[in-house]
């Protein structure tokens, strides 16, 4: 899950914005975060606000910046309107999250085989189900959940990227190429898990996705530096 930096209530003129009813949030989201679910990562053309303390439970916190990720239309409806408690997952917006997945061919989801020290297990699994990123194959979604596909097409162009870009001898303008196409894709974490023995193309990747926390290979789950 891509560890993100959505910064603070917008500010225009020297005063925060003021946020009357939820949606008017979500330019500001897309243009810090991009077009892409905050769980699972796809890249959408109308994602929509998201509130990670249901507005239906939390009436108070319904148009406070902290409570709004950006979420498809699949993590949405999953992650539903139940109560949480916020201590009991790991969110994109405060946490490393980019320590707790393992991206698999396929478009399956498990948590890494070894987690790092500063991430409790249980509660990495709580938020691997949490919008149901642990589904995947036709047995366990529904037609409307594509995700997984998705992902696995993403996998599949990220390695033929891969390919290209270490058999041509690194090109440097091949960069760009591979940038683009990742973002027109999304799942910036598949991207990251395919090159990651490429320094410069992860760089490039995480400087091309905005908003995404870029010390995610330094810090623990509370992105404090190791």
């Amino acid at each position: 899950m891509r560890a993100i930096d959505k910064g603070d209530t917008p500010n225009e003129d020297g005063e925060n914005i003021e946020i009357n009813e939820y949606g008017d949030a979500r330019p500001y989201l897309i243009d810090r975060l991009g077009d892409y679910c905050s769980y699972c990562e796809n890249q959408i053309t109308n994602p929509a606000v998201e509130h990670i303390l249901p507005k239906s439970i939390s009436p108070n916190v319904e148009t406070n910046w902290y409570n709004f990720l950006l979420a498809c239309v699949n993590c949405n409806s999953i992650k539903g309107h139940s109560q949480l408690n916020l201590e009991d997952y790991y969110w994109p917006d405060i946490h490393n999250t980019y320590l707790l997945f393992e991206y698999h061919p396929l478009g399956v989801i498990t948590l890494k085989d070894h987690l790092h020290n500063s991430v409790d297990k249980d509660i990495a699994q709580k938020t691997l189900e949490l919008t149901g990123l642990n589904r995947y194959g036709e047995a366990l979604t529904s037609d409307a959940d594509r995700r997984w596909i998705k992902r696995s097409e993403a996998y599949g162009k990220a390695e033929n990227a891969l390919s290209f870009y270490t058999c041509n001898n690194r090109p440097n303008g091949y960069i760009q190429t591979i940038t683009d196409l990742a973002t027109s894709t999304g799942f910036w974490s598949v991207w990251i898990k395919i090159f990651e023995n490429e320094i410069e193309v992860v760089d490039a990747l995480t400087n091309s996705f905005k908003g995404t926390f870029n010390k995610f290979d330094n810090t623990d789950i509370t992105r404090l530096e190791q």
